[in-house]
């Protein structure tokens, strides 16, 4: 009965939003940043969206005029902007924009003269879409392909959600691969050696994510399924804060990359800025892990990522899988 509820659950959170394809305030807008009327960037016509549902879309190009034309950037000029653009459908939201590097967080800029930041955000209304010309910091070219993560949060601004209506799909991800020249080959691999998951278990039917305090693994022993975190946990400030973290493999993946979130600001695992195990196709891996919570006071969103065969080629797929945890808050006092 629970197990069924838990995926009614899921079902319904996933079909609230729609995918289709560190700063605490909203950062002021520069003159480069274009909001303009929602357009149909996949050519699905116009879509009906339900009254209480929102959907959104991530676009990526090189060229302002355009969306981008295959999974991967020839970034011949460092000096010169990626755009990005997020479209929206249904009420008004804060949303937070991240980038990950080769899974490593970086700072960009919006305007090319303005500070680096490492999370824009902003509010974005109903049929409505933003294009931010991203200039990227901390690269450097070489003759390897890397990859790219985007990552957009929504409703950044909305903290200690009641536990039924906890949600794993607020977040949306794009991965595209950049490289500095035409004749780049060799693709960027992790530069760790996979973790050894503490348990394994066999689950069906689960979501590829969940962060939890279930320190026993009560619900999994028990019911076969990982259990949901608190909607809320009260954590001193720069103190480690304990978790347990549940994989589940998917159809066709042999490994799976671990990224957590704080406050829309990269965490480090265990001391590390991810963590990287081997995995199988139906099979749920368990440990524990700590984060360092910050040393500021306040309320602060707690999502994970799991991305599977993260060394995999983008260009050859349809794209990397990533999953998203449900997300909780981290009331730092």
């Amino acid at each position: 009965m629970h197990k069924n509820k838990y995926l009614i659950i899921c079902t319904l959170i996933a079909c609230v939003l729609l995918f289709f394809i560190g700063v605490t305030s909203i950062e002021k807008e520069g003159p480069s940043v274009n909001r303009s009327q929602y357009s149909d960037h996949l050519g699905l016509g116009e879509v009906d969206v339900p009254e209480g549902v929102s959907t959104y879309g991530i676009f990526v190009s090189q060229d302002e005029t355009k969306d981008m034309d295959g999974k991967s950037i020839l970034l011949n000029d460092i000096s010169k902007p990626l755009f990005i653009t997020c479209n929206h459908k249904g009420e008004k939201s804060e949303i937070s924009i991240s980038l990950y590097y080769d899974f490593i967080q970086i700072p960009f800029k919006i305007n090319k003269s303005e500070k680096s930041i490492y999370t824009y955000k902003t509010i974005i209304n109903d049929n409505e879409e933003i294009r931010l010309p991203i200039y990227l910091e901390n690269i450097k070219k070489d003759a390897l392909i890397h990859k790219l993560l985007i990552s957009v949060t929504t409703d950044t601004d909305v903290h200690n959600t009641p536990r039924e209506y906890l949600t794993n799909n607020s977040v949306l991800t794009h991965v595209c691969e950049i490289k500095y020249c035409k004749d780049s080959k060799e693709l960027f691999t992790l530069p760790i050696k996979a973790s050894v998951a503490q348990k394994k278990y066999v689950c069906e039917g689960v979501v590829s994510l969940v962060l939890n305090t279930d320190y026993e693994n009560n619900r999994l022993k028990q019911e076969k399924i990982p259990e949901l975190p608190l909607s809320t946990y009260k954590v001193s400030k720069n103190d480690q804060f304990e978790m347990m973290y549940n994989i589940t493999g998917m159809e066709g993946v042999s490994s799976a990359l671990l990224i957590i979130s704080v406050g829309d600001k990269q965490a480090k695992i265990d001391g590390e800025n991810y963590k990287f195990f081997d995995i199988k196709e139906g099979e749920t891996i368990n440990g524990k892990i700590n984060v360092l919570s910050p040393e500021e006071p306040g309320s602060y969103e707690v999502i994970g990522y799991v991305v599977f065969n993260p060394n995999d080629l983008v260009e050859q797929l349809q794209g990397l899988r990533i999953e998203t945890s449900f997300r909780f808050t981290m009331e730092v006092v």
